[in-house]
């Protein structure tokens, strides 16, 4: 091999050696910021999976529909002003919110979203506190609303019956992962009115309360197209 031959080999091998070394270090961030592989796995859910797909793919819904085609539920007016509060929490106070379930049509109990694996707080000390990135409103999730579980096509289709079963939660992004809970037991973790807010919780608390209502896709294409709202 010649001498630039050589300069050229060692070259990209430097080069390869600092791509490796930032995915190392993007690895170890990510593991920081998600939990470490303890984040309950999303169900397997083909029903709402195919239909959701659907949806996305036609880029269209019936009026009334959500995204996934079933019946719209009128989630109300989220209560911005509970967002905030806490820059940490304990480990205990994350697994009270991580054990919040829904009970389903035939008395099955399900989470309400995202979460972490159960028995990951076997053996952790329940006092360790945990950094808040951010609090998030969204609404419980459809992944978990399973046949098995008596969701079946006529419940899902039924607005009123499911106001049972849908409703907004809040998303509560950790350093040791990340957990939708239901906003009455959000409520007792968070103080709005105590601590520094969290940074993409100013944003959300600068929003005036019509941004946190339900509409349809057709009403929200409708108010994009006025300017009322951005699409993210």
């Amino acid at each position: 091999m010649s001498k630039s031959e050589r300069r050229r080999q060692s070259k990209i091998n430097k080069r390869n050696g600092r791509k490796k070394e930032n995915q190392r270090k993007m690895s170890s961030k990510n593991k920081v910021m998600f939990g470490d592989g303890n984040q309950r796995p999303i169900p397997n859910n083909r029903r709402i999976q195919s239909r959701y797909m659907s949806s996305i793919l036609s880029g269209e819904t019936q009026p009334d529909k959500n995204d996934m085609g079933y019946a719209m539920v009128d989630l109300g007016e989220f209560p911005s002003e509970i967002l905030g509060g806490e820059q940490t929490i304990t480990l205990k106070q994350l697994k009270m919110m991580n054990e919040q379930r829904i009970t389903t049509p035939n008395g099955n109990q399900i989470p309400y979203g995202r979460g972490i694996k159960d028995d990951w707080f076997d053996d952790k000390d329940l006092d360790e506190k945990v950094q808040v990135m951010m609090c998030q409103p969204t609404n419980s999730s459809y992944f978990h609303f399973t046949e098995k579980g008596g969701f079946t096509d006529e419940i899902l289709n039924d607005a009123k019956k499911m106001e049972k079963y849908l409703c907004w939660v809040v998303r509560v992004s950790t350093t040791k992962g990340t957990v939708d809970c239901p906003l009455d037991v959000y409520s007792k973790v968070f103080t709005p009115s105590k601590g520094k807010l969290p940074v993409m919780n100013e944003m959300f608390n600068r929003l005036p309360k019509e941004c946190f209502k339900t509409v349809t896709l057709g009403e929200l294409t409708e108010l994009m197209k006025e300017g009322k709202v951005a699409s993210l």
